[in-house]
């Protein structure tokens, strides 16, 4: 069995300059998301504290992705009343905080820790953790249906 530090997912992190207690300033992402309309949980804040600024670039046979933890530039491409409506349907409050498929899917983060996504008339969850949602994500899984 793969220790966790052998998963492709920590290698695609330690590339993109994450490091096991990495710690960056995020008053930057706390304003926007505040300017915006959001309640950040504290999950949230510790996972911003971690990864906030990563850029994880993924490339796929033929096609070439990325994973972007940027919320303001998350919190500029989706609505506030989408992502409360879809906050609903998942079942837990969630922020955005990044940004998938060449910018085109805003990442939203939910207070059970997991990752969700979508476009205007997609929605979805993309990992029940960091991990899963960047193998997800190099794998091309895509969206997958909420329970």
């Amino acid at each position: 069995m793969k220790s966790e530090y052998e998963r492709p997912a920590i290698r695609l992190l330690k590339r993109a300059g994450w490091e096991p207690g990495r710690s960056v300033g995020i008053a930057d992402d706390l304003g926007a998301l505040e300017m915006a309309g959001y309640e950040v949980f504290p999950r949230a804040v510790d996972f911003l504290r971690e990864y906030s600024g990563l850029f994880l670039a993924i490339s796929r046979p033929g096609e070439q992705d990325a994973i972007r933890f940027a919320v303001r530039r998350a919190c500029r491409q989706i609505d506030l009343d989408w992502v409360e409506v879809h906050s609903e349907l998942a079942g837990v409050r969630l922020i955005p905080v990044g940004l998938v498929q060449v910018d085109q899917m805003t990442v939203l983060f939910g207070a059970d820790g997991h990752f969700y996504g979508g476009y205007v008339y997609t929605f979805g969850k993309l990992g029940t953790d960091l991990l899963e949602f960047i193998e997800n994500t190099v794998q091309g899984k895509g969206i997958l249906p909420v329970p």
